[in-house]
C-alpha cells in the first residue's frame, strides 16, 4: 500500500482506536526485557545479500522496561485505548497519572510505526 493511502487511513481514524500489530520476531531474556530482531536488508534489491554469512546476523534492538511491557502488550491486538488503559493499570508506578501513560506509549507506538517495526490492523485489512 502506498503512502498517501495510508496515509488517508489513518487521517480518518483516531489514533486510541488504532489496532498495533507487531511484524518483527522478537525475544524475551530472564529479565523480562524484550530484544527485537531486524533483518540487515530488509528489501528486495538487498535480500539476496542475506544470504552470505555476516548479513545472516540481525540487528538487535533492546527495548527498557517500559518498551518492553508495551511490546509484549502489543502481542493482544487491541486498541490502543485498552493497552494505554491496562498498562497504567498494571503499572501505575512508572506512569504519573493515566494522561502520562498515555503520552507515552503513544508515542513509542508512533515510534514503532515510522520504523516499520508494527503495522495497523486498519492498514492490513485495506
Amino acid at each position: 500500500m502506498n503512502y498517501w493511502k495510508r496515509k488517508q487511513i489513518l487521517s480518518k481514524t483516531n489514533a486510541l482506536d488504532l489496532i498495533p500489530v507487531p511484524n518483527r520476531p522478537f525475544e524475551v531474556g530472564d529479565d523480562g526485557r524484550v530484544t527485537l530482531l531486524i533483518t540487515r536488508f530488509d528489501s528486495k534489491w538487498w535480500g539476496p545479500l542475506q544470504k552470505t554469512g555476516v548479513n545472516k546476523i540481525p540487528i538487535r534492538i533492546n527495548l527498557d522496561e517500559t518498551g518492553s511491557i508495551t511490546w509484549l502488550a502489543l502481542q493482544h491486538q487491541k486498541p490502543i485505548r485498552d493497552i494505554c488503559s491496562d498498562l497504567f493499570t498494571s503499572n501505575p508506578d512508572k506512569f504519573r497519572d493515566e494522561q502520562d501513560a498515555s503520552a507515552r506509549i503513544i508515542k513509542f507506538i508512533q515510534g514503532l510505526y515510522h520504523q516499520r517495526f508494527i503495522s495497523f490492523r486498519q492498514l492490513i485489512d485495506h
